[in-house]
């Protein structure tokens, strides 16, 4: 009955119903068809009755995981399993892997270390000052000494005499950087003032005045000051006529090996010490510099590095009202970094300049020209003097020291 049943709409329908309506209608009857030997078909081609039942099968499944360094992937990798779900559950248990079908994806091999980036190429070779001489970088002469290298991309420097740089430079190493016992290091002065506009403020975030000091960066500014640039310590502010005050200068060393500072060896990016004129207020004191340190492996300090500020130059009265001390300059900011803990066994100078000394009025005069103020780079500028307030110090800067695996990417 369920086959005479089924004949007669199929029949009706080929001869009423276009082609894909037909093959729609066998796909459906196919499926009633599929569900159990029960089912009944009505004269319209419709399922009646029957239970359904459905054809009950298993899975395949694939499924990754990580796969550590070994025999199957000497640099590791992803391991690649295949097997059938046998229960359902939607995980290939381990009992239901195939062992014959596991593949693996393997990592290639590390390749050998760059040279290039922010430690250079080297290509400037072995870079030696030697003991007893003097190399100027400011001058002319030091310049044409370098014969092309003024990119300053060395293999090692070693300093054993005195090297005197201009604020801004960059050194980079893809070997050593060391400052030998006999070895000096100097930081030329950047910011300055001509005592007639106002003091250059450095990378300070305000500039000296009369009697007001500058203002210092902030701790986290200061760590984040990782490319200074040309400029250093800000100035302090003079007047026309008096000399010094200007601020320390910058430098960045980049060593992919290690930096040594070593006993008896220095490095100086001091801010200068404000000057007095006849009759005139003192300058305040520049502020100390900014010394960035890196070295990949190690950067140790057993010798001295000096960023403090300058002193305040003395106020100098010949009649009439007195005159100003200068304030001292703010100390500047040393940062060392490296992929393992600074050591640090000698100095590392970051302190503020003392104040100059005011010069008193000559009766009947009661009145203090202003002093200048000192010049800020991490720490503030102290204070010029003035009627009713004596000079100040400049206020310390920042030693900072920084351990990440890889500094360099500070500097990208």
């Amino acid at each position: 009955m369920a086959q005479a049943g089924f004949r007669f709409p199929v029949q009706r329908l080929f001869r009423a119903t276009p082609l894909i309506a037909c093959a729609a209608v066998l796909l459906s009857a196919g499926a009633a068809w599929a569900r159990g030997p029960h089912d009944t078909v009505d004269a319209t081609g419709v399922l009646e009755s029957g239970a359904a039942q459905s054809l009950s099968g298993t899975n395949s499944q694939l499924q990754t995981s990580a796969e550590p360094p070994g025999a199957n992937c000497p640099t590791g990798g992803t391991r690649l399993d295949v097997g059938t779900d046998l229960n359902g559950d939607g995980v290939l248990d381990a009992t239901e892997i195939d062992p014959s079908q596991t593949r693996y994806i393997c990592n290639g091999a590390q390749g050998p270390a760059g040279s290039t980036g922010v430690f250079g190429d080297g290509s400037g070779g072995s870079f030696l000052v030697n003991t007893g001489s003097v190399l100027d970088l400011t001058t002319p002469g030091g310049y044409a000494f370098l014969g092309g290298r003024q990119h300053l991309q060395f293999t090692n420097v070693s300093i054993n005499g005195t090297l005197i740089v201009p604020s801004g430079t960059v050194f980079r190493t893809t070997g050593n950087f060391t400052v030998n016992p006999a070895g000096t290091l100097i930081v030329a002065a950047s910011a300055g003032d001509n005592g007639v506009g106002p003091a250059s403020q450095g990378v300070s975030r305000a500039p000296a005045g009369e009697p007001q000091g500058g203002f210092g960066l902030t701790q986290l500014q200061s760590a984040q000051l990782v490319r200074p640039g040309a400029l250093g310590g800000g100035a302090g502010a003079k007047q026309a006529g008096v000399t010094g005050g200007s601020g320390g200068g910058s430098l960045v060393i980049l060593a992919q090996g290690t930096v040594q500072v070593l006993a008896g060896g220095t490095i100086n990016a001091t801010g200068e010490n404000g000057g007095t004129g006849s009759n005139l207020p003192g300058s305040g004191g520049g502020a100390g510099g900014v010394l960035v340190i890196l070295g990949k492996t190690s950067v140790s300090v057993n010798g001295i590095v000096r960023a403090s500020g300058g002193r305040g130059g003395d106020g100098n009265n010949t009649g009439g009202a007195g005159k100003g001390g200068g304030g001292g300059g703010g100390g500047g900011i040393i940062q060392l970094l490296s992929s393992t803990t600074p050591s640090v066994s000698g100095t590392l100078d970051v302190s503020g300049g003392a104040p100059g000394v005011s010069a008193a009025p000559t009766a009947p005069n009661t009145t203090i020209v202003a002093g200048g103020g000192g010049g800020a780079c991490g720490g503030n500028g102290g204070n010029g003097g003035v009627t009713g307030s004596a000079s100040t110090a400049g206020s310390a800067g920042y030693d900072l020291r920084t351990t990440t695996p890889t500094p360099e990417n500070l500097f990208l």
